[in-house]
């Protein structure tokens, strides 16, 4: 974008002036290359020059002599052939073909002869060779030559008016000859050759008419005649625009195909006309004056290039990038042209920045440098007072990165020149350049003019590109609300275009009906914008909107888009997350209230969105009207099978709202017998203290103990309460008087509170003890009776009388029991038939209580559960919790021998 801003057709105007008012600069630099009076050695040493032309890298000459000389960039001699032998009268170089065209005339021939020289080819004596020849049928003189760029025409200008054309391709030896009357008995002066975009042209003059013709397929066909005024020989030049240059006495002017384009007064003779780049190269003088007065100038610009004098100049060539001046004692000079920087440090010197800019911009300089000039331009004109087109040249920096907008900004902020302010703030946005700080200075010049047609119209405008925010807000502050909603509207900016419905035009109601024709995403982060603010002035529409944006939200649209959704089943639903809008409801519990029980009652709902419903129905127990109700719908909520809710966290909200119930609930929920009684101690519930030990303690015996210490430490009205807290503890394994007593040492109650329970407590005591000197006694008789049975076994024979099995036959078998076996009736002579069952039996019971003192957990929970924790750890001693394990294959305990032979027996 910004190299197409500085191009040849974003030139900067320059006005037409007369040629004496030109300024005069000095861009060509003059160098005498070769003087052919002071040395022979010059390749055109007393040569008659006839016709000249440049090729690709070489400079050709053609003499009176039919010598054809072709010179390189340093005018040394290339090659020199005789391309006739009398003389050459025309040359032209074709670029297509790198051919060069001659016409010249034999000697003793009658008419002119047209060779073809190709430079890709040479002879032996590295010359060109001709690879075709024509003789013209007029007998006429030759006096003007063009040559189509495809070298398919070959135009040659008679000196009776007519135009012989040589049509065809040359390379394949195939040329037709036509001849055309352009103006019957005078010369053809000049042929000026131009392909444009529309085709192929010729430009024809005489002494007294301009023609145009346009070539094709050989031919001419003419399109106007553009003046009836000619040219002489030699001053008329095609520029680089393809547009003819003709120079007469009385001035320059430029043609196109179809009509004059331009003319430059300039009264003086000239000798000839040449194009050179962007210049146009004019020679002053007449055939019979032979100082000549070379003035290079820029017809488009209007200024003078260069000029100087010269003698008996015959030809200006343009070649190797420079212009040479050929004169007619062979001498010849080069003009070779000062480069783009000094060219343009010499006219930003001169303050002529209109020039240098367009010579920048046809070099395709750089943008930044271009913008550069621009700015010094604009500069100057600010330093001479010239604000207004200072402005105009500043606007053009815009968008290039050297150039800070702010600078230009400052100087006119400074001196508070506001419409030219106003026009580069202006410009800045037409451009798309503009950023926010500048769309904000904008509009506060048109606030500060007062001009609101333009506030207007830059608000309307579609094409402009600028910070809409930035204009709301200055609008805004500036007091002009409709300008600003306005633009907010246009522009589809919903947040601004809601905050100046609510917060200024306090038009509520539309404002919720705007967003109920947002879509989905829209909406919803339209309504956390300004939900709070609705909320509070239309509560129960605003509440039912969020109802349906996070259950079945479906945007109102008008009748016409509705009826093409149903009828192509087009249904654009979708549901917020009810959580994103719980700070909406912060200052309106109630209405919170409701909105939840609509989310949960059609959608169930999250954690957090029960959390919040039952914040605000703890927050409901707190008023007069509609406390039961809340109330029942907690406990109802909390004695749920599953807790959709943070259990920790509805504890702490019922902590904070002192719902005891609810608490209760949540310690249950959570087992948590202990936290249930401290609370009630914190609360000095004495009664449902104690309904929570006969509930609980049972599987928790400590919860008594707690119940004893904190009676322990209440005043002496609570007797009753403590008296229950020991009737419970009575008979337990916390329930032991002495640290009973221990515990009451300190409170306020009385002996008698207690005196009861120890008097039980002793009697239980005795009673026990009793019990235990009858098991002694039993345990003694028990033991001298087993005493007694061992004596009798030591000292007395012993009878075995009871006889067992079929018949009584040796070998028999006898067992201490006292029964008799015969052998072949036993089906194992280890063990008794008729005391095998019991055994047995003592045998499991005893693996199984080795099996179950192995169990640490259950050795664990019977320690804890236990009100006589000793009694359980010599109850696990006994089954053998500390002893090795059995290493037999069985197991049975093993006998020891010596029994049996104390005993006279003897073990089979």
């Amino acid at each position: 974008a910004l190299s197409a801003r500085f191009t040849a057709e974003a030139r900067e105007p320059v006005h037409t002036k007369p040629m004496y008012q030109w300024r005069k600069l000095q861009f060509f630099d003059k160098v005498l290359s070769h003087n052919a009076k002071a040395t022979a050695s010059s390749p055109l040493w007393n040569v008659n020059v006839s016709c000249a032309t440049s090729s690709n890298a070489t400079l050709v000459v053609g003499d009176l002599k039919g010598v054809v000389r072709i010179l390189t960039s340093d005018f040394a001699l290339s090659a020199r052939f005789t391309a006739y032998t009398g003389s050459v009268k025309l040359i032209a170089y074709n670029v297509e073909n790198n051919c060069l065209i001659t016409v010249g005339h034999d000697e003793e021939a009658t008419s002119a002869t047209v060779r073809f020289w190709d430079l890709n080819q040479k002879d032996h004596e590295g010359n060109p060779v001709c690879f075709l020849e024509c003789v013209l049928n007029s007998q006429l003189p030759a006096s003007a030559l063009a040559v189509s760029a495809d070298m398919h025409a070959v135009m040659i200008g008679l000196c009776d008016g007519n135009v012989c054309i040589l049509a065809g391709n040359p390379r394949k030896g195939k040329l037709r000859q036509n001849e055309i009357v352009v103006q019957s008995g005078n010369p053809i002066t000049n042929l000026v050759y131009s392909a444009t975009s529309e085709g192929e042209a010729l430009y024809v003059t005489t002494s007294d008419i301009i023609i145009s013709y346009r070539v094709a397929n050989g031919n001419l066909f003419k399109q106007k005649d553009l003046e009836r005024v000619g040219a002489e020989p030699s001053r008329a030049c095609n520029s680089v625009e393809n547009k003819v240059v003709v120079a007469r006495k009385e001035g320059i002017y430029v043609y196109t195909v179809l009509a004059k384009a331009q003319g430059i007064p300039w009264e003086t003779d000239k000798k000839i006309c040449e194009w050179f780049g962007r210049y146009l190269i004019v020679v002053e003088g007449s055939e019979t004056n032979s100082r000549n007065k070379l003035t290079i100038f820029d017809i488009q610009d209007q200024y003078i290039a260069f000029q100087n004098n010269f003698t008996d100049v015959t030809h200006v060539i343009k070649v190797w990038d420079k212009v040479v001046v050929i004169s007619k004692d062979g001498s010849y000079f080069s003009l070779s042209e000062k480069s783009l920087e000094e060219r343009l440090e010499t006219l930003n010197k001169r303050h002529m920045y209109s020039i240098s800019i367009n010579i920048a911009t046809d070099a395709n300089w750089p943008s930044e440098k271009i913008a550069d000039i621009y700015r010094s331009y604009g500069d100057h004109l600010y330093n001479k007072g010239d604000y207004e087109a200072a402005m105009k040249i500043y606007v053009k920096t815009i968008g290039v990165a050297t150039i800070e907008s702010s600078s230009i900004i400052k100087k006119f902020l400074e001196n508070h020149h506001n419409s030219n302010l106003t026009f580069y703030l202006e410009s800045l946005h037409e451009q798309n350049y503009a950023t926010a700080h500048h769309t904000t200075l904008l509009f506060n010049c048109y606030i500060k003019s007062k001009d609101f047609d333009k506030i207007s119209d830059f608000i309307k405008r579609p094409e402009l590109r600028f910070d809409y925010k930035a204009v709301i807000r200055v609008c805004r502050e500036a007091g002009f609300f409709d300008f600003a909603l306005e633009l907010a509207k246009r522009k589809k900016i919903t947040k601004w275009y809601l905050i100046l419905l609510i917060e200024d035009f306090k038009r509520y109601d539309e404002a919720l009906e705007h967003i109920r024709t947002l879509e989905f995403e829209q909406a919803k982060s339209a309504i956390k914008r300004v939900g709070k603010h609705l909320l509070a002035v239309l509560p129960e529409p605003t509440t039912t909107f969020l109802m349906e944006l996070c259950t079945n939200y479906i945007p109102v649209r008008p009748t016409l888009e509705t009826e093409i959704e149903e009828e192509f089943g087009v249904k654009a639903k979708q549901k917020a997350n009810p959580e994103e809008f719980m700070r909406i409801f912060a200052a309106q519990p109630k209405l919170q209230l409701k909105f939840l029980e609509y989310i949960v009652a059609n959608q169930g709902g999250s954690e957090k969105i029960y959390d919040a419903r039952l914040d605000c129905l703890l927050r409901e127990t707190g008023s007069k009207s509609g406390a039961a109700e809340a109330k029942q719908k907690i406990l109802e909520f909390l004695s749920a099978p599953e807790l959709n809710c943070n259990v920790n966290h509805a504890l702490i909200l019922s902590q904070m709202h002192n719902f005891d119930d609810g608490i209760v609930k949540i310690y249950e929920r959570l087992e948590k017998a202990n936290e249930i009684a401290q609370y009630f101690m914190e609360k000095r519930s004495y009664n449902k203290l104690i309904e929570t030990c006969k509930k609980y303690g049972k599987n928790n015996p400590k919860l008594w103990q707690q119940a004893l210490i904190y009676f322990a430490d209440q005043p002496s009205h609570t007797a009753p309460h403590l008296k229950e807290v020991l009737a419970n503890l009575e008979g337990s394994r916390a329930g032991d008087p002495i640290k009973i007593l221990d515990v009451l040492s300190n409170s306020n109650h009385e002996l008698g509170v207690i005196q009861a329970m120890l008097g039980r407590h002793l009697q239980h005591q005795q009673k026990k003890i009793e019990e235990d000197y009858r098991e002694i006694r039993t345990h003694i008789e028990e033991i001298d009776e087993i005493k007694a049975k061992i004596h009798q076994f030591q000292t007395e024979a012993i009878v075995f009388d009871k006889h067992c099995g079929n018949e009584y036959e040796l070998p028999t078998v006898h067992f201490l029991s006292g029964d008799t076996f015969s052998l072949y009736d036993l089906p194992s002579k280890d063990f008794n038939p008729n005391t095998t069952k019991e055994f047995n039996n003592l045998c499991n019971r005893a693996k199984m209580l080795r099996v179950s003192s192995q169990n640490h957990n259950e050795f664990f929970r019977q320690l804890d559960a236990s009100d006589d924790g000793f009694s359980v750890i010599s109850t696990y001693l006994g089954r053998g919790l500390f002893q090795k394990p059995d290493g037999g294959k069985n197991d049975l305990p093993e006998i020891d021998p010596n029994i049996f032979s104390d005993l006279g027996l003897k073990m089979i």
